[in-house]
């Protein structure tokens, strides 16, 4: 059986924008040799700021049981373009970069 992890990756727009994306992904992903962008896995969610993107990679979580409890709303509700920015309450929330 293949198991699924949740990776969010940030892209450099050509404008100078950074935007965010979260993608399902194979566990062991190492012998993947598809396109660079996608992780090699299927894109869940993107946009421009970090603390919408990073909610809807927890929902992905919780769905494949990689956390025990649904992420709240309110924890991710104020705008941030950068995790770094983010000043939200997650006790369970994985902050990953590619």
């Amino acid at each position: 059986m293949i198991q699924l992890t949740v990776r969010l990756l940030s892209l450099l727009e050509s404008n100078g924008k950074r935007n965010w994306q979260a993608y399902f992904v194979r566990q062991n992903n190492d012998d993947f040799e598809g396109l660079i962008g996608s992780l090699g896995g299927v894109c869940i969610a993107w946009g421009e700021h970090f603390n919408r993107v990073a909610y809807e990679a927890e929902r992905a979580r919780f769905l494949i049981g990689e956390r025990t409890t649904e992420p709240k709303i309110w924890a991710y509700s104020v705008d941030v373009g950068t995790p770094e920015d983010w000043k939200g309450v997650d006790s369970e929330a994985k902050v990953w970069f590619n």
